[in-house]
C-alpha cells in the first residue's frame, strides 16, 4: 500500500501540473506566447478580438484587481493591440480580454 501511494501522488501532481498549461475551450488551438510582467508570468493566447492570459507562477493570496492589471499588459503586448474598457474578467489564474486592434 504505501509502495502504491509513492507512485501515485507523483502520478497525480504531474497530471496536475500539465493540466494547468491547457487552454480553455475556447482557446484550444490557439498560438500561445509567454510574457513576463513584473515579478508575474503569463501564456497569452487570441483568437479573434478575445484574449485569456493564464498565470503560470504560483503567487498565494493573489487579488483579482492586480493579476488583471499585469495580464492586461500582457495581452496587450502578445497582441499589439489595446483591451476594450471594462472588459477584464476571470479570477487570479486566467483573466480574459476583449481587444480592440
Amino acid at each position: 500500500l504505501m509502495y502504491r501511494a509513492l507512485f501515485t501522488l507523483p502520478l497525480l501532481a504531474s497530471l496536475l501540473m500539465a493540466a494547468c498549461g491547457t487552454a480553455t475551450p475556447g482557446f484550444r488551438g490557439a498560438d500561445v506566447s509567454r510574457h513576463v510582467v513584473g515579478a508575474m508570468t503569463f501564456d497569452v493566447r487570441l483568437r479573434g478580438d478575445k484574449a485569456e492570459a493564464q498565470r503560470r507562477n504560483f503567487g498565494f493570496g493573489q487579488k483579482f484587481p492586480d493579476v488583471a492589471a499585469h495580464a492586461g499588459i500582457a495581452i496587450e503586448r502578445a497582441s499589439g493591440c489595446t483591451i476594450r474598457r471594462g472588459t477584464l474578467t476571470g479570477d487570479p489564474a486566467i483573466v480574459f480580454a476583449r481587444i480592440n486592434c
